[in-house]
């Protein structure tokens, strides 16, 4: 049994390198959603997200533009690596269950 305390050892650490990493992306992308509003009939995308109790909000451009397509990439990258880390978090519960049933950690 103690190949297993060491293989669940292993997956710890390297589910925490894991995380470290998806947090350093989750650093690189800008918080918030992406919203159309129309205004005057042309829509117009905007970022917007909360700091304290307002939303702010930022101009990205008009559907279609370049740089609203690399909001939206940015976006699916920070929904995914906000996804992939509630993922590492719960597979880190886990292992940690099953450490400490062996009685270690």
């Amino acid at each position: 049994m103690a190949i297993f305390y060491e293989v669940m050892l292993e997956e710890l650490e390297r589910n925490l390198r894991k995380q470290e990493a998806f947090k350093n992306e989750l650093a690189l992308h800008p918080k918030g959603y992406l919203s159309i509003c129309v205004i005057g009939g042309v829509p117009y995308v905007y970022r917007k997200w909360r700091e304290g109790s307002s939303i702010r909000s930022e101009y990205i451009g008009v559907p279609g533009d370049d740089s609203v397509k690399a909001a939206e990439e940015e976006r699916k990258a920070y929904l995914f690596a906000k996804s992939s880390l509630a993922e590492l978090r719960k597979e880190e519960k886990s292992i940690r269950r099953s450490i400490k049933s062996y009685g270690g950690v």
